[in-house]
């Protein structure tokens, strides 16, 4: 997926200058559940220099009563607030899981992938989801 240091911003705002999508774990990391963190400002940043959006991702990997655990994307509208917007989106997600029969799949997310990996099978899935999220076909 072309991974880069936390250092190399600026390889991120050329990337993200010739198309290329740039993620960015704003609070440093992934977190468990729970409120916002604190957010560093490099996914701005890197938004900003690059003039390009800046779209909130909220991201919960939980268990909900199958053997493995669901990961669950929200993606949200472009912002030039990312700690509001992000909040937002973590406060809906949040709430979709706690009111959710945890047996049926969340309603209204797009399933990616089924089951647990066998390890032999290639799958780009986050290709595929960015692919579905903007609509390019």
């Amino acid at each position: 997926m072309g991974a880069l240091e936390a250092g190399r911003v600026r390889e991120a705002v050329r990337g993200a200058q010739d198309g290329a999508w740039v993620a960015v774990f704003p609070e440093g990391a992934v977190q468990s559940s729970g409120s916002l963190g604190a957010l560093h400002p490099g996914a701005a940043w890197i938004a900003r220099t690059a003039g390009v959006p800046l779209i909130p991702v909220a991201l919960r990997v939980v268990m909900r009563g199958g053997q493995w655990p669901e990961a669950y994307l929200r993606v949200g509208a472009a912002t030039t607030s990312l700690p509001e917007a992000l909040a937002h989106e973590l406060g809906v997600l949040d709430a979709e899981l706690a009111a959710s029969n945890p047996e049926q799949p969340l309603a209204g997310y797009l399933r990616v992938m089924r089951g647990r990996a066998t390890g032999t099978e290639t799958v780009d899935w986050p290709a595929r989801l960015l692919t579905r999220i903007t609509g390019d076909r």
